[in-house]
């Protein structure tokens, strides 16, 4: 989230000299390569509380698909050198949504 935002107001931070990673990538393809890293260590962080027996199947299959489209999407803003960078600020605001939905969905036993 923080690294789309980065790049699509890069001009922004540029003018008021704070110093951030997206700076110094011209290309956007770095900062497309830490997004999807990041993506990928979402991974065992959101199925930590099925491994761990917090959370039941529908919590791991929401937390499945979800982890796949949204590291899907980031495997695509390398290949398109950051150009979707908006939308994946929308597309992370929806991933958390739908796992804060699935923890809370799980806690009532749906």
């Amino acid at each position: 989230h923080f690294f789309a935002i980065a790049w699509t107001y890069k001009e922004d931070y540029l003018k008021s000299g704070l110093k951030i990673i997206t700076l110094s990538d011209q290309k956007g393809l770095r900062t497309a390569w830490q997004i999807f890293i990041t993506c990928l260590l979402l991974w065992p962080a959101t199925l930590a509380p099925y491994q761990m027996s917090m959370a039941g199947e529908a919590y791991r299959l929401a937390v499945i698909i979800a982890n796949l489209f949204f590291t899907g999407f980031a495997a695509y803003l390398i290949f398109t050198r950051m150009a979707q960078a908006r939308k994946f600020i929308l597309a992370s605001i929806i991933y958390l949504i739908v796992i804060i939905v699935a923890m809370m969905a799980n806690k009532v036993g749906v």
